[in-house]
């Protein structure tokens, strides 16, 4: 997969597509894009086929990302799902999308969907160092794992802080920064302040984010 190929949709924070699919959709219009309605990264896939797998609470009907005899059009970036309205199908399906699934009315997808690989990371082209590039929003978080080590988790990576001095560092930093203006970073709360997580919590977060959860 080329760093290139993975590129966001404009005007559509947080959301990713293959570029084909990307310009498609600018064809067609650039429709709204539902909520978690386009690329999904692998590890994010995995942990909802766990949970429907282990048929526990909350968890709906997944494909298992690691069967890839299966569509999986999602984390191979190449769907999007869209409210369908009769000119955007129309738009949509002229623009080279199809909808294989009739159960499905809002998804939208390449054809030829499994010649293209499965998704585990975003390119850093796509993403950037921090902060808002090319439209993208990067999302962060400031945990405790239940090992006691305090987690800054970013969209496609984490920094651990295993001693209180390297947090307090790292926040005395990220303060100037921001107060120069030369960051978008979050504030960092006080250390004392920093919420504690299960570990259930801590892989989610890693799985949204698409951050190493070891």
């Amino acid at each position: 997969m080329s760093a290139l190929d993975i590129i966001p949709l404009p005007g559509q924070p947080g959301k990713w597509g293959r570029r084909v699919l990307v310009e498609a959709w600018i064809e067609a219009g650039s429709p709204p894009v539902n909520d978690g309605g386009a690329g999904r990264l692998y590890d994010l896939q995995k942990y909802f086929w766990d949970g429907w797998a282990d048929r526990l609470p909350g968890f709906n009907p997944a494909d298992n990302p690691d069967d890839e005899s299966q569509r999986l059009a999602h984390v191979r970036f190449g769907a999007l799902d869209i409210t369908p309205t009769p000119e955007r199908v129309r738009r949509l399906e002229a623009a080279g999308l199809i909808r294989p699934y009739s159960y499905e009315p809002w998804h939208f997808e390449l054809p030829n969907i499994r010649k293209y690989s499965i998704v585990r990371a975003l390119p850093a082209s796509a993403t950037g160092s921090a902060g808002t590039q090319e439209g993208i929003i990067m999302a962060e978080a400031i945990v405790s794992a239940p090992n006691g080590v305090v987690v800054h988790l970013r969209t496609g990576g984490k920094t651990n802080f295993t001693k209180p001095g390297e947090y307090n560092t790292f926040r005395d930093q990220v303060a100037f920064l921001r107060d120069a203006g030369a960051t978008d970073l979050m504030p960092l709360p006080p250390l004392d302040k920093v919420p504690k997580i299960t570990w259930d919590t801590f892989n989610f977060l890693c799985a949204y984010l698409g951050a190493p959860n070891k």
